[in-house]
């Protein structure tokens, strides 16, 4: 009797284990597959614009190849580029004086600044009122 019992119970456990085998491998025959984390439209669309930026800064860099040299700050000044303008803005930080002036304007040349076809002008050093609201 315990020899039947012991037989009943292995054949019932191994069916046991082939259907759980068998449910097991349907299941990972019906997952879905994985949606892409990147849409492909989206992506599509960003490496146009990307493109696109890059080409219109390199127009910039063709046209003023210093822009990336830009702003120049130090202590006693600071230049940038008046797009409007089309000409440098020194704005004087401590004291207006020549020596400080002359400085500011070579530091355009280092970076390639043809002074005879940019035009610059220069700011006055703010009151410290004004300093204050920076």
């Amino acid at each position: 009797m315990k020899k039947k019992i012991l037989i009943a119970s292995l054949v019932i456990l191994l069916i046991f284990i082939l259907g759980l085998s068998f449910s097991l491998r349907q299941a990972k025959k019906t997952l879905p597959s994985p949606s892409p984390l990147i849409d492909r439209e989206k992506a599509a669309q960003q490496t146009q614009d990307d493109k696109t930026s890059a080409e219109e800064i390199n127009k910039i860099h063709e046209q003023y190849p210093w822009y990336s040299k830009i702003p120049i700050e130090t202590k006693d000044y600071r230049i940038i580029f008046d797009f409007e303008k089309n000409s440098f803005r020194v704005r004087l930080l401590t004291q207006d004086t020549a020596a400080i002036r002359q400085a500011a304007l070579n530091d355009l040349k280092v970076i390639g600044v043809d002074l005879n076809f940019y035009s610059h002008y220069f700011l006055e050093p703010e009151s410290g009122f004004e300093n204050l609201l920076r």
